[in-house]
């Protein structure tokens, strides 16, 4: 949407959408980037500390483990509102409860409520979500630690191989409070018109443009099961094909990504050693395709990595005699992420959810489509710049695209106790894992794609009027081209108040007259008088009144596709402990040990709060306020369990 565009809109529209924002916040995050599987060093680390204080240096050595684990997300609400932001109300993040209101529900909440008009629901239609998300991770870790003491003494590699088998769900279930009797209005979506009994002469108040029985029953059908309302031959609405709910396979299984370190001792001493190292990422896991809002992810997004390792130990106490001691580790892998191609779905700037608001297309010449500045003047029509094309879609079919991603920098810390006495030793630690913001660039193939297409935000707006020159019950349906650029997920800006259509609207102009569109003018089909009336009404019968368009549509560009709010941070605190059992005087070649933990990691994900502070910005062109975090901190709070069974010589 062009600035030259934007600056035009009326001061009503921006009151409109100032009201509407500041119960809101632009910090929602589309895609959730959690952190991989496969990167926990606790769990590799964990009853090997032997091996990287003592080595022969005259041959190499070796330890192969096998890990199985479990990892299960906890704060489903916490999940919830990251996807969603606060029009879902949260329950001691047990759960989130998400409403679902059509335009003629007059105690609808217009801050927090999603409007049913967007899903082919009808006016009077309302129902309630709970969210429960969940992510539970099967783990089988490989790992092959190598000490190559003929090429360096001290030198080693270790390599890890994490197969991944992960489970992500919404588990969201719909309670239709009231399935709703309504139709839509002739004009709202389509140019059909049914009439009713007619009463008085020439009007018809129960005439309709798509039935109750031809919209959608749920807000699952449209969100989870692709399906869209029935709207005639002429108008296509186009279904959710991105950003669905569990509508794809919410399972996947895979290698996540192959983990090289490579360190060498650069201090050794019996009680002390420091060691730097590389560290390497190889790319196996899968890649966002976002055909669903919570889509199951394996690794870390396929991004490819390299980075520097640092590890110390320090011997705190020894006791000979008892055979027992105690070691303070510290471990730390830094990592940057290469840009690798994703596909993401995006919201509009300013305008959290929009991914499931409706864009309509436009074309751009139009026929018997006229603007003038005065209701009923002749005088300086002009025609329309553009005009309705007969397809309306969902946003996030047009804003989900393929995109550059990469990360600066990502630190997985681990500061641990580790107290030995005889085969036992317990570990009991802190893990810090931080990623900083993503960096998001949209491709250019897609970039141009959009820009090229002409879409605006159809809001609450009548997309038909009807010419007064015909008497109902004949018709002469005329395509609009109206944009609503300040209309929200939660409501358009015609202000439609109840399922009287006289009612609500503003400046004495009812809603059907499309009196909250951008650069409002009034409609005509002709620009030269005729003897009769050519204005283009907003009802197919007497009590039609001329009704308004938009001048200059403001359509929907790259710059208005948030990249910058879908760019998020990761911060989590972790504590674990385990337990190892060593076999050491086993009279064969190898040396068996077990390792098994108790309670494994539990993993705290910081979060942000949400900037509820107005942006200063004109509808969605937005410039993020200074006080408001450009990228949030987001991401998955969870524990974790395994056992570790290893052999070394």
């Amino acid at each position: 949407m062009s600035y030259n565009h934007i600056i035009k809109i009326p001061y009503l529209c921006i009151t409109i959408l100032y009201a509407t924002i500041i119960h809101s916040n632009t910090n929602v995050s589309p895609y959730i980037n959690m952190r991989s599987q496969g990167a926990y060093i606790t769990r590799s680390l964990q009853g090997n500390t032997t091996f990287f204080t003592t080595y022969n240096h005259e041959q190499n050595q070796y330890v192969i483990t096998i890990t199985p684990g479990y990892i299960k997300s906890n704060k489903p609400g916490q999940i919830a509102e990251d996807l969603f932001g606060r029009i879902v109300r949260t329950c001691s993040w047990d759960i989130a409860k998400l409403s679902i209101t059509g335009s003629g529900v007059e105690s609808r909440n217009s801050s927090t409520d999603l409007l049913a008009d967007y899903f082919g629901l009808p006016r009077d239609f309302s129902s309630s979500i709970i969210l429960k998300p969940r992510i539970d991770s099967a783990i089988v870790e490989g790992d092959i630690y190598m000490h190559l003491n003929t090429i360096a003494p001290g030198l080693w590699a270790h390599v890890r191989l994490p197969l991944v088998h992960t489970r992500w769900n919404l588990h969201f279930d719909e309670h239709v409070i009231h399935k709703g009797t309504a139709d839509h209005q002739p004009g709202y979506f389509n140019e059909l018109v049914t009439f009713g009994v007619e009463n008085p002469a020439g009007t018809y108040a129960n005439a309709y443009g798509v039935a109750r029985d031809d919209l959608l029953e749920r807000f699952t059908d449209f969100i989870a099961h692709g399906k869209t309302p029935q709207l005639g031959t002429q108008v296509t609405f186009v279904p959710l094909r991105y950003a669905r709910w569990a509508s794809c396979n919410n399972k996947k299984t895979g290698i996540a990504d192959i983990h090289i370190d490579v360190g060498y001792p650069i201090i050794h001493h019996d009680l002390y050693h420091i060691t730097l190292g590389c560290a390497f990422v190889i790319p196996t896991g899968t890649r966002p395709t976002a055909c669903d809002a919570f889509e199951p992810i394996v690794g870390n997004g396929r991004h490819g990595a390299c980075g520097a390792i640092l590890q110390a130990h320090y011997q705190l106490t020894k006791n000979i005699t008892e055979s027992s001691y105690c070691d303070l580790w510290l471990d730390a892998h830094i990592t940057h992420l290469f840009s690798t191609k994703q596909i993401r779905t995006f919201d509009l700037k300013g305008k959290p959810n929009s991914r499931y608001m409706l864009a309509h297309a436009l074309k751009q010449s139009s026929q018997q489509l006229y603007t003038n500045a005065i209701a009923g003047d002749v005088a300086n029509s002009v025609p329309s710049e553009a005009q309705f094309d007969n397809i309306v879609t969902p946003i996030a079919n047009i804003s989900s695209m393929r995109a550059h991603v990469s990360t600066g920098i990502q630190a997985d810390i681990v500061a641990r106790l580790v107290y030995t006495k005889g085969p036992y030793s317990w570990d009991i630690g802190y893990n810090l894992w931080a990623r900083s913001a993503e960096r998001i660039t949209i491709h250019p193939t897609d970039a141009c794609t959009l820009n090229h297409h002409q879409w605006a935000l159809k809001g609450d707006a009548q997309l038909y009027g009807f010419s007064g020159t015909v008497v109902a019950p004949a018709t002469d349906p005329i395509a609009l081209a109206p944009s609503q650029s300040c209309a929200t997920i939660t409501r358009g800006t015609n202000n439609i108040t109840s399922l009287d259509t006289n009612s609500g609207g503003t400046n004495g102009i009812r809603p059907t007259r499309n009196p909250g569109i951008d650069i409002p003018a009034y409609a005509r089909k002709t620009a030269t008088a005729s003897g009769v009336s050519q204005n283009i009404n907003d009802r197919p019968d007497n009590l039609g009144l001329q009704m308004q368009t938009t001048v200059s549509p403001v359509y929907i560009t790259l710059d208005d596709i948030d990249t910058v709010g879908a760019q998020t941070k990761g911060l989590s605190h972790s504590f674990f402990a385990g337990c190892t059992h060593t076999w050491s005087d086993v009279d064969t070649a190898y040396r068996p040990h077990i390792n098994i933990s108790a309670g494994g990691q539990a993993e705290l994900h910081a979060i942000d709060h949400y900037c509820t502070i107005p942006e200063n910005h004109s509808c969605t062109l937005s410039f993020r306020a200074q006080d408001c975090s450009s990228s949030r901190v987001c991401g998955i709070s969870q524990w974790s369990i395994w056992i570790k069974v290893g052999i070394e010589y």
